[in-house]
């Protein structure tokens, strides 16, 4: 039988997983934001010049659903995600700030490097998908193999379109892997949905585990 001592380092385990997770299903809302955006600049409907970026209704409608979504955790399971409480409530008061801080100010760096200069790697889908290998590796460091290697395997795909370009010997310039930026828009939609879905998956599991 498990002693009491193990069995309190399980429930630990279970509890610090949870405290990792960015949004559950609260993510989800941008990835279908970015496919429809995707699909938006191939019918034709908007254009990067006249539109100067992925549109700005779509990402504050974005933001708007992730609140909801939230608030649905919050009524539902009486569970708030770490990275929207209070500083001094956090299980790591510093991480999560500074987790958004490298990721916002790496994509924005990533995007005006992209727009401005017309490289023969896209910066802005590799920054991307190395955000979501790194995170992969952190799972495996915490022994969370599966989810460690699902992340890894979705990293795959946005670093392959960062240097698609350079591989084909294709100019960026071009709506595909340009600034409208079709495939990358799309991968990365697909890309952030599935994260989020696991990591809905991850709340649910784990949280059975620890309160039922």
């Amino acid at each position: 039988m498990q002693s009491n001592s193990a069995a309190v380092q399980a429930i630990k385990g279970d509890k610090q997983i949870i405290s990792e997770l960015f949004g559950g299903l609260s993510l989800a809302p941008y990835g279908i934001y970015l496919l429809l955006s995707a699909y938006a600049f191939y019918a034709g409907w908007l254009d990067w010049e006249t539109n100067g970026g992925t549109p700005y209704l779509g990402s504050a409608l974005a933001w708007i659903i992730d609140r909801l979504i939230r608030l649905f955790y919050r009524k539902k399971y009486d569970f708030v995600f770490d990275i929207d409480k209070p500083i001094t409530k956090r299980a790591d008061s510093s991480r999560p700030k500074i987790i958004l801080v490298i990721v916002a100010l790496g994509l924005l760096v990533a995007w005006y490097l992209d727009a401005n200069y017309h490289l023969q790697i896209r910066l802005s889908p590799l920054w991307f998908g190395i955000l979501v290998g790194l995170r992969g590796i952190d799972w495996l460091q915490k022994k969370w193999t599966g989810y460690g290697l699902t992340h890894i395997l979705l990293s795959i795909i946005p670093i392959g379109l960062g240097f698609m370009p350079l591989v084909l010997g294709i100019s960026t310039d071009n709506q595909y892997f340009g600034l409208e930026g079709i495939y990358e828009l799309s991968a990365m939609g697909i890309v952030i949905i599935i994260i989020s879905l696991t990591e809905h998956l991850i709340f649910l599991n784990e949280r059975a585990s620890v309160f039922d």
